[in-house]
């Protein structure tokens, strides 16, 4: 794919977006196929987009002049406009959190459910030092302070706690779905931060000095760390150590976290130009290492190599 785009991973499918050209596409991750996309408003005006989520059956655009808009069929069916200009946003299922300005200029960030013909925002809370945004695991708010100060809010925008992760102007973020880890860059200090919002928990991984994207695999267990250089780490967490190097690649762009499909166990991962299936199961790694050598491993290959 386009080795200069913004990619945004969902629901099996990738939306891959030149920002300078303008040019979008979507790519089917079970086939391969891609296909243009075309974003017009009702005037059939060209839309200028800065990131693309792609769904099932649409996608959800979005706009750094202070708007999200959904498009199925081709045609906008739903907008959400903000006060001021959009500067960051990430999402987790139906909802996402956005970095923007409010009409006062102030920096705020909000929670908005993307909820077919119920989209919105749910509540704005105060963010002047606000790098980076994240939905909390029950209906709440993850925000980043610039000097790593990790702020929590409940579903009703009520702040509940304040943690100390000194990574500071964060930009790229994630969390586990099944235990609302979060895994953050650790910006101008380097390295990957996880944080526990519920025990308060902060643990620094080695390495990383910049990274391009994050994602959890496994329950948890396993992160996957792509660096701007293009090379694609696997830590393990439930070990405490590195599970090995899964791609050396030649660059890579920020981008939306990872995409881990459970039923295939493997994550999907940009980097390079590529869309990248690294699959997470070792007997897939072990049906491969025989397809290479042309037959069976021995019991005693198996030892040595497949522990």
């Amino acid at each position: 794919v386009d080795p200069f785009a913004r990619v945004a991973f969902n629901a099996g499918r990738a939306a891959v977006v030149n920002l300078e050209r303008q040019t979008l596409s979507i790519v089917d991750l079970a086939t391969g196929e891609q296909a243009a996309l075309d974003l017009r408003d009702p005037d059939g005006a060209q839309v200028v987009v800065d990131g693309v989520y792609p769904e099932r059956d649409g996608v959800w655009a979005f706009a750094l002049r202070g708007f999200a808009a959904r498009w199925e069929g081709g045609a906008l069916v739903e907008r959400i406009d903000f006060p001021g200009r959009l500067e960051a946003w990430t999402r987790s299922g139906d909802v996402i959190a956005v970095l923007h300005l409010d009409v006062d200029e102030d920096r705020v960030a909000s929670l908005v459910t993307l909820e077919p013909d119920g989209a919105g925002i749910v509540f704005t809370v105060p963010a002047p030092e606000g790098s980076s945004v994240h939905p909390s695991l029950g209906g709440g708010l993850h925000v980043f302070d610039r000097d790593g100060t990790l702020h929590s809010y409940d579903a009703d925008g009520t702040r509940t706690g304040e943690i100390d992760t000194d990574a500071r102007d964060t930009f790229i973020n994630t969390m586990d779905p099944t235990s609302g880890v979060l895994a953050v860059d650790g910006g101008a200090v380097g390295a990957v931060v996880v944080v526990d919002p519920t025990t308060g928990d902060v643990d620094r991984l080695p390495g990383s000095d910049s990274v391009a994207n994050l994602g959890f695999a496994q329950d948890g267990r396993l992160l996957v760390i792509t660096d701007s250089d293009g090379t694609v780490r696997i830590w393990d967490r439930d070990r405490d150590e590195s599970a090995g190097l899964a791609w050396e690649g030649t660059g890579a762009l920020p981008s939306s976290p990872s995409w881990y499909d459970p039923a295939s166990s493997s994550i999907w991962v940009y980097t390079s130009g590529r869309l990248v299936e690294i699959p997470l199961d070792p007997q897939r790694w072990v049906e491969r290492a025989c397809d290479v050598v042309g037959r069976e491993l021995t019991e005693d290959e198996r030892i040595r190599y497949v522990p």
